[in-house]
């Protein structure tokens, strides 16, 4: 779920652009990280993203992340891989789950404790510093105050936030996402999307979340499409980094009244194994039409202030064009039926993980059983429809 606090909060600084990585180094000199430790998912290492760090810290020492989804003994294991070195910095680079063991592991580090459950109330700070680099444009957890991790105690992924967690730096640079495959590029861009739609519904006419969360889908909706055709197209992939930080600011800041689509894909994901933004790119189509009687004025403005329809169309035409749009969105951007992923679709047993979730009751609209299934079915056989 969205670490959300009160008021608007945005601690992380945003190194954000083209060739951002080029100023690594003198971020850490400026943060004054001397014995640093990179931790960068195993695909990355010795491909053209480590080479660029690398040679920004030719000193550095490198640890591969786990694979995977962030979980409580991984992290705690991870964090004393770490501690032997004396590291008073650390530089993660990877996708959400790597940027979330990132955090963590700086956490547990800095408090002088070995177990998650263990954390104080507030990080200490001025112990270890943290850069977060994202090579995915969709999860924003770079900019994020906590990190979501799979607890098996509940096996389910719960939110760990404490102040102080956040990074000191997010360096954000397009062009380390360049070759990211065209999947993840669609899995990930539409969870950025997601992200932004979420932030958007409830935000007020006077928050700041609401105008940043438009930004950042009419950021999506010009560029994912060009990402996930030609991941060469440098142009395409600062957009769409650029619309990622930008979902994530508004998310972390707006007010924590409905999960969407996220109520079904973080339960399911974390019990199915399956890729987060794949859950939430299945899931989108579907609990978009479902919400849409209740979110109806919402979505209208989403169509009108993206050019889905003109500035003059009814509120129920719109509405029903931006639902329209945004399943043709996952369709063309080839997301495959989850029926792809998975090798069993127990569907009770997933319904009542997904009824433990918090964000499950908050739904706009109720949702009894059969529709809740229904909108599963969608997610699961491709025709992400009701």
């Amino acid at each position: 779920m969205p670490d959300r606090g009160p008021g608007f909060t945005q601690s992380t600084v945003i190194d954000l652009g083209p060739g951002a990585v080029e100023r690594l180094a003198a971020h850490c000199r400026r943060l004054s990280m001397t014995r640093i430790v990179l931790l960068i998912d195993a695909a990355l290492a010795d491909g053209a993203v480590g080479t660029a760090i690398k040679a920004q810290l030719p000193d550095v020492e490198t640890i591969t992340a786990p694979r995977g989804e962030p979980m409580l003994a991984s992290v705690e294991n991870l964090a004393a891989q770490i501690s032997p070195r004396g590291a008073n910095g650390l530089v993660a680079v990877g996708g959400g789950s790597t940027m979330d063991s990132g955090k963590l592991s700086r956490a547990l580090l800095a408090s002088a404790v070995t177990s998650i459950r263990a954390l104080p109330a507030r990080i200490p700070a001025g112990i270890v510093g943290l850069i977060l680099m994202p090579t995915t444009a969709g999860t924003g957890a770079e900019v994020g105050g906590g990190s979501l991790v799979f607890d098996p105690a509940v096996n389910d992924k719960i939110l760990v936030r404490r102040p102080g967690m956040a990074a000191d730096l997010a360096l954000a640079d397009g062009d380390l996402t360049v070759g990211l495959p065209a999947s993840l590029t669609a899995f990930t861009g539409l969870d950025a999307l997601a992200q932004a739609i979420l932030a958007y519904v409830p935000a007020t006419g006077e928050s700041l979340s609401g105008p940043l969360a438009l930004t950042a889908v009419n950021l999506v909706l010009r560029h994912l499409p060009v990402a996930v055709a030609n991941g060469r197209n440098r142009a395409a992939r600062a957009g769409m980094m650029q619309g990622s930080v930008t979902s994530a600011m508004a998310m972390f800041n707006a007010p924590p009244l409905y999960a969407a689509e996220h109520i079904f894909a973080e339960p399911i994901g974390a019990m199915m194994k399956v890729h987060h933004g794949h859950m939430v790119a299945a899931f989108l189509p579907a609990v978009a039409e479902f919400n849409e009687p209740v979110l109806r004025a919402r979505y209208a403005e989403l169509a009108r202030a993206t050019g889905t329809v003109d500035a003059s169309a009814a509120e129920a035409t719109a509405s029903a064009a931006w639902v329209k749009r945004v399943r043709r969105l996952v369709i063309e951007l080839g997301v495959p039926p989850l029926r792809q992923a998975v090798d069993s679709w127990p569907i009770e047993e997933l319904l009542a993980q997904c009824k433990r979730n918090e964000g499950y009751a908050t739904n706009p609209r109720p949702m009894a059983d059969a529709e809740a299934r229904a909108i599963m079915a969608s997610a699961y056989d491709g025709s992400f429809r009701l």
